[in-house]
């Protein structure tokens, strides 16, 4: 598995930045994401996305976060899945994270886990890296535990009606907290784009809703008073860089919100 992005473009040269900022104090331990690779790569890992930050001045343009997913070179126990890491390291504020995904490759849909497992989080301090290679075991140890989730939710065959509440409950976390929203049209959501979509059991269902809402958005009508007069408008969700850092937050609360429907309809 080869990662196709051109690491030598000057985009990507917070990848191999191991040096602190000016404004870090002498304790700060910058976190090379190259070194990561290194780390993973012992792990069994290969680097297969990498996305990095867009710095509004050159000379900020090695201190940019990175976002970087890499792929297990073992079989994941479940046909059309991959085991990924998920690692967002921001080099000047906060701390290192590292989460469990998934990629589907029936529609090259990235996923990554929600709050029910456990993540990584390193600050840049001490020895970061030691730290890292001594928490990778932690993350996979959870793959069994991935599987048995994936195998009940495909267990579970959703109605139409469950489908409808499904996809309504995802939306609203894609909408979050705006305000006056009306309607919200639950029809795109659904929307099939292949074969292997055809299946309405609960995995399938879940990976179709939120694909369209990463990728092609949610539309949705908002409505309220202004002067006396009742405005109304249309509106749609931007699209949701699946290998930006936004996407692993949302994704988390996609997950839980199919995690706890399959428990409900279980």
């Amino acid at each position: 598995m080869q990662n196709q992005t051109n690491l030598n473009s000057p985009r990507y040269s917070s990848f191999f930045q191991d040096s602190k900022h000016e404004t870090k104090s002498s304790s700060f331990r910058a976190i090379k994401p190259e070194s990561i690779q290194t780390v993973l790569r012992d792990h069994g890992f290969s680097l297969v996305h990498l996305k990095s930050g867009n710095a509004k001045h050159a000379d900020k343009a090695a201190f940019q976060t990175t976002v970087a997913r890499y792929r297990s070179e073992t079989p994941f126990e479940v046909n059309g899945l991959s085991l990924d890491l998920i690692f967002k390291v921001p080099h000047l504020y906060g701390a290192l994270q590292g989460v469990l995904g998934l990629f589907r490759g029936a529609c090259a849909n990235q996923l990554n886990v929600g709050t029910h497992f456990k993540n990584v989080k390193i600050k840049h301090i001490g020895d970061p890296l030691n730290e890292l290679n001594n928490l990778i075991p932690m993350l996979v140890s959870q793959q069994n535990k991935l599987v048995q989730d994936v195998q009940n939710m495909r267990a579970i065959n959703l109605g139409q009606d469950s489908i409808r509440e499904l996809t309504y409950n995802l939306a609203k976390a894609r909408l979050g907290d705006i305000e006056n929203v009306q309607y919200i049209d639950l029809r795109p959501l659904t929307q099939t784009r292949r074969f292997e979509d055809v299946n309405t059991d609960l995995f399938t269902v879940f990976n179709i809703v939120q694909e369209n809402i990463m990728r092609h958005g949610v539309k949705y009508t908002t409505s309220k008073i202004e002067n006396d007069v009742r405005l109304v408008q249309n509106f749609t969700t931007r699209r949701v860089n699946e290998s930006g850092a936004s996407a692993i937050e949302l994704n988390s609360k996609l997950w839980d919100i199919a995690a706890s429907f399959s428990s409900i309809s279980a």
